[in-house]
């Protein structure tokens, strides 16, 4: 027997009220679970467990667990020797007992190049003092600035010109009105020369050479 769904498609199981198709599968709009809690909410809630227990509690416990390990209850003396003493440690191998010996001369070994540095160093007590009273004054201020950026935001630079590219300027242009020669980029064909924007401004005491027919240039 075939089952529709609410889409109008046969053969497809038909979603339940809660999301979920007949065969147990998520169906089209299922949400999803919730999640994992966020962090921040479950450090909240353990705050608040800890700031309703207090030191006298927690001595009425451990009496009443070392009472119950009295009695004999085997998981009550677990508990209290897994907070007090410990789990315990793997036996050390006979065979072994050397090496291990060994590697711990050999970690300590290092200590004596590194004992100046470390006295030098001083107590680390010392060090978060410091971090600590200087890591809110830091943060005021980068506050403080970034609070003024935003307020009272610095104008946008004015660009300015270089006098020395401004005559450069003027001067290139003044060379190329009078006459000069001005630079074309290369053509296509390869046949570029050189020639005057005005050669009306060319003086006339001085006319251009021109080739002679016997192939010698020169110039009266």
């Amino acid at each position: 027997m075939s089952t529709s769904s609410t889409n109008g498609h046969p053969g497809e199981p038909q979603a339940a009220s809660n999301g979920c198709k007949a065969n147990g599968r998520f169906a089209v709009g299922n949400p999803g679970g919730p999640g994992n809690p966020f962090a921040r909410q479950v450090a909240g809630l353990r705050q608040a467990l800890l700031n309703g227990v207090t030191a006298d509690d927690l001595q009425c416990v451990a009496r009443k667990l070392v009472e119950l390990a009295k009695d004999g209850n085997v998981q009550a003396a677990k508990l209290l020797l897994s907070y007090t003493i410990g789990k315990p440690q793997p036996a050390p191998e006979p065979d072994r007992m050397d090496v291990d010996e060994w590697e711990g001369y050999r970690e300590t070994a290092g200590m004596k190049t590194e004992t100046a540095e470390m006295a030098a160093a001083g107590a680390p007590e010392h060090h978060l003092s410091h971090v600590r009273i200087l890591r809110p004054l830091i943060s005021s201020l980068n506050h403080e600035q970034l609070m003024n950026e935003v307020v009272n935001p610095k104008p946008a630079p004015v660009e300015k010109h270089d006098a020395f590219d401004e005559a450069d300027f003027e001067k290139t242009m003044a060379e190329i009105l009078n006459g000069a020669t001005v630079w074309h980029p290369p053509s296509t064909n390869g046949k570029n020369t050189p020639r005057r924007s005005r050669p009306t401004d060319v003086d006339s005491d001085h006319p251009t050479p021109q080739p002679p027919t016997n192939g010698r240039m020169h110039v009266d």
